[in-house]
């Protein structure tokens, strides 16, 4: 039997139950943990009993996560900002770039709108830079609100200087011709592996409206076959970064060298991919690498097919790889499919997002005004 001596003993050295605060940090920090790991990241602090312990731990997790959270394509525009503002610190002989007042903020916006680049190009470096103001833990100099109103001051100034000027069109890329996406297909060898898949790549860019980054990102298990044609399950895009599902549905087109289907179908067979990207390089010896394209590839591939077709280079530098993607938003409305299906179709989120797409030569083929004469 236990003594009432030895009772007390024990009790005094028994756990004593977790505070409610305590349980509060552990549930939280778990919390926390599973949220990263979804982001395919792990948390590699040590658990130390303790209140303080658990809120470094926590705030550790926190900006684990939050790197986690930003896009590859994010981080690397952000490190592009931070290297913009560490030059105009340098040209100006500023010597901290992370200790600016309200007034260098200012500064270097009229620096890099100095250097010619566009106001809407200066507010988002600015985000970049508030980014890296936040990364290490320093207070931005200039509230939202301050950053506001300073560039809408600065927006009428530079409006009222454009108002002094000859007005012109915007510059765009162009769309193709009626007749130049069947000739530039036309000239691919599909009998060899480049062509086969240059062919998928020009032909699927058009009637998917494919950005440049999405034809590279492919990969196999992205795309599903069915009766009717093919669909590709697009996870991440420009205006995708939480990785909400998109489906992407082309159907079979009756003629066999415009059929993004068929041109798809022969280039996988002929490369006997089944699995990682769809679109890879080729080397000049006709071996295929395991590494994806890169967007900008794309872009010069059909650049190239322009060329083959007895396009002049003058000609060629009107054209990109976007001139695919405004293809189709271009054809879908002169046709006269809602604007909300060329919207999903083309995960266009923005409704002035189509009026830019849309090519402005339809202006003066579809002029109202003959209708009135």
């Amino acid at each position: 039997m236990v003594s009432a001596m030895s009772k007390g003993a024990l009790l005094n050295h028994a756990p004593s139950p977790p505070k409610p605060s305590e349980t509060i940090a552990t549930d939280t920090i778990q919390r926390a943990e599973e949220f990263l790991r979804t982001l395919g990241g792990r948390s590699s602090t040590v658990i130390i009993p303790g209140r303080e312990d658990h809120r470094a731990r926590l705030e550790r997790i926190v900006r684990e996560i939050e790197e986690k959270a930003v896009p590859d394509n994010t981080s690397r525009a952000y490190e592009g900002d931070e290297r913009c503002l560490s030059r105009c610190c340098a040209d100006l002989e500023i010597p901290d770039p992370y200790g600016l007042g309200a007034r260098d903020i200012l500064t270097f916006v009229a620096y890099e709108l100095e250097r010619g680049c566009s106001l809407s190009t200066v507010t988002r470096r600015l985000s970049g830079i508030r980014h890296a103001y936040k990364k290490r833990s320093k207070p931005f100099p200039m509230t939202f609100r301050e950053q506001s109103i300073y560039l809408a001051r600065i927006q009428n100034e530079l409006a009222a200087l454009d108002n002094s000027r000859p007005l012109q069109l915007p510059k765009r890329k162009r769309i193709y011709e009626d007749g130049v996406l069947a000739k530039i297909l036309a000239t691919f060898d599909v009998e060899t592996p480049r062509g086969a898949r240059n062919h998928a790549i020009v032909s699927n860019s058009a009637w998917g409206a494919f950005r440049r980054s999405e034809i590279a990102g492919m990969r196999c298990n992205q795309r599903v076959l069915a009766e009717r044609g093919h669909t590709f399950i697009l996870t991440h895009s420009k205006t995708n970064q939480t990785g909400h599902v998109n489906h992407v549905h082309i159907p079979y087109r009756s003629d066999p060298i415009t059929c993004p289907v068929r041109s798809m179908n022969r280039h996988l067979k002929m490369s006997r991919f089944e699995e990682g990207p769809i679109f890879r390089g080729i080397d000049r010896w006709g071996h295929v690498r395991d590494t994806a394209l890169t967007a900008p590839v794309v872009a010069l591939i059909i650049k190239q097919a322009l060329r083959d077709i007895g396009m002049s280079e003058d000609d060629v530098a009107h054209y990109s790889g976007h001139s695919s993607r405004r293809w189709w938003v271009t054809k879908a409305l002169r046709a006269g499919i809602p604007r909300y299906v060329v919207k999903t179709h083309a995960r266009i989120r923005r409704e002035d997002t189509v009026d830019v797409y849309t090519d402005w030569g339809d202006t003066w083929k579809h002029d109202p005004s003959e209708l009135v004469l």
